[in-house]
């Protein structure tokens, strides 16, 4: 026999009284005498470890189960109706950090009728064969599948709660994160009407005439010019003349670098479920053609403070951009700079709900980049000369010479293309964003943002990491619902939603500025 442990727990209510009474919960753990050397203490102490968990478990259980039970038995006293007074055994059930938790109702029957129940008059109303859930758990079950499976989620969840019988499964935590996605999305679409509404905006997002006529631009709030050709002579100091920056070639001003709003947007792809069965549309679609599933992501910035905002397409972003702008005061009051991939839809969805005010747009540095090392992939032979190539126009692109590096592409020795068309729609890609494409290497010195880097890294938070895994695949709702919740997260809005149903647009405050 080993040596026996044992817990003791009562609850009194204020005035002394024994609400539950005396429980005990014990367990069998190893002897002191087992404890011999180091060697054998691993095994021992694991366990004892696990007798005192099962144990606090079992515990915990039965003093919630009573103790409900308690608060049951006494509304039914209470009770001012007549009628016949029944015990509804395991009437109602609680899933729970603790566990799983059926406790005893009580209901009062008059006739053939029940004209009181504990189950819907004392406890959250649910279906039938639905489990109400606590806080707690909620707040697991919303956190765990931001970075792991379902399946995974469910397992690690289970062992927490050591939960051997009636375990959640992957599919309940799946079926929860879609539902309390969907719920944040209408809330914050709800909350983005309000704003809307209240500032003379109409449900679209788009701008009212007589908000426009009382709109106040912005002072400006540039850098001095005398400042700008003092940072340009500086940066050309002792550089080749084709790397060197012209006054010629800059189409913008430059605001302080603590002026402005930064906004990244870009739309983030996960792989699509097949369809079940066969589409009538099936024999038109490319064979091996990849579907994605999309979530539009803006990460906005001011100062020391960032937002994410995460939608299902460009507009409804755009939208709910605009509610959190006007929610605090940036509307009047800053410059916005927006940092897109060249996509047209983009530059569209932006002017129709921006294009009243004063707004930057910039081609973020780092798709630049990447568009011209997968065009350069696809048209130059070898790695060596498409190295080459690319180190030469992107040293074009970063000093804002556009025309430059158009006219480098159109030189290229023909013995070392195997695909003429890609260089031409790189340069179509340079024409249709020239206006967009600014003077990196100045903006770069001068302590301005080039590049959406930081949205990049929302990106991955809100999607890629989660929902581009091998093998993965998601049906729309179940991608942008799971990367609503993630955003909820990123956002530091978790204990909000879970305890007062709300999501606010506020900034989260960073350790250093993009």
């Amino acid at each position: 026999m080993g040596t026996k442990i044992k817990f003791n727990v009562e609850i009194i209510n204020d005035d002394g009284n024994v609400i539950v009474e005396q429980l005990t919960a014990d367990g069998e753990i190893p002897s002191l005498e087992d404890f011999q050397n180091g060697e054998n203490f691993r095994t021992n102490f694991d366990k004892l470890e696990r007798t005192i968990l099962k144990a606090r478990k079992e515990l915990s259980e039965t003093i919630v189960k009573e103790y409900l039970e308690e608060v049951s038995k006494k509304k039914i006293n209470e009770s001012a109706v007549e009628g016949e007074k029944k015990i509804e055994e395991n009437g109602y059930s609680i899933e729970a950090e603790i566990g799983r938790i059926n406790i005893d109702t009580h209901k009062i029957i008059k006739g053939s009728r029940t004209v009181y129940d504990t189950r819907r008059d004392v406890f959250p109303r649910k279906l039938p064969l639905e489990n109400y859930r606590s806080m707690c758990l909620n707040e697991l079950i919303l956190f765990l599948p931001c970075d792991s499976s379902y399946r995974t989620s469910s397992k690690i969840l289970n062992r927490v709660r050591w939960q051997e019988e009636e375990q959640l499964n992957h599919q309940t935590i799946a079926n929860t994160i879609e539902r309390e996605g969907n719920s944040i999305r209408k809330h914050i679409e709800d909350k983005t009407q309000e704003i809307l509404g209240r500032n003379g905006f109409n449900s679209k997002g788009i701008v009212t005439d007589e908000f426009k006529q009382n709109y106040e631009y912005p002072k400006a709030n540039h850098i001095e010019e005398e400042n700008i050709y003092k940072t340009i002579d500086n940066y050309n100091e002792g550089k080749h003349k084709d790397l060197q920056i012209e006054l010629s070639e800059i189409h913008e001003t430059f605001e302080k670098p603590e002026v402005p709003v930064n906004i990244s947007i870009d739309d983030v792809g996960a792989k699509k479920q097949k369809e079940s069965g066969r589409s009538k549309y099936s024999k038109h679609k490319q064979k091996g053609t990849r579907e994605y599933v999309k979530n539009t992501v803006l990460h906005v910035q001011k100062g020391m403070g960032s937002y994410i905002i995460n939608g299902s397409s460009i507009f409804e972003s755009l939208k709910w951009l605009m509610a959190f702008l006007l929610s605090n005061n940036l509307i009047n009051e800053t410059l916005l700079v927006f940092f897109v991939d060249g996509a047209d839809d983009l530059k569209v969805g932006i002017d129709k709900l921006f294009g009243w005010i004063p707004y930057k747009m910039i081609l973020d540095w780092y798709h630049l980049k990447k568009k011209c090392e997968q065009r350069l992939s696809l048209t130059i032979k070898g790695s060596i000369n498409r190295n080459m190539v690319l180190e030469e126009l992107t040293s074009y692109l970063w000093v804002g010479k556009v025309e430059q590096a158009i006219e480098y592409l159109k030189g290229l020795n023909k013995n070392m293309l195997k695909n003429e068309e890609e260089i031409k729609r790189l340069i179509s890609y340079f024409d249709r964003n020239w206006s967009f494409i600014p003077c990196y290497a100045l903006r770069k010195v001068l302590g301005l943002r080039v590049s959406s880097n930081i949205g990049e890294k929302s990106n991955d938070l809100v999607v890629a990491d989660r929902q581009k895994n091998n093998g993965m695949s998601w049906s729309k709702s179940g991608s942008v619902n799971l990367a609503t919740v993630t955003t909820m997260h990123v956002n530091n809005q978790q204990n909000n939603w879970n305890k007062n149903r709300q999501i606010d647009f506020e900034f989260v405050e960073t350790k250093k500025a993009a």
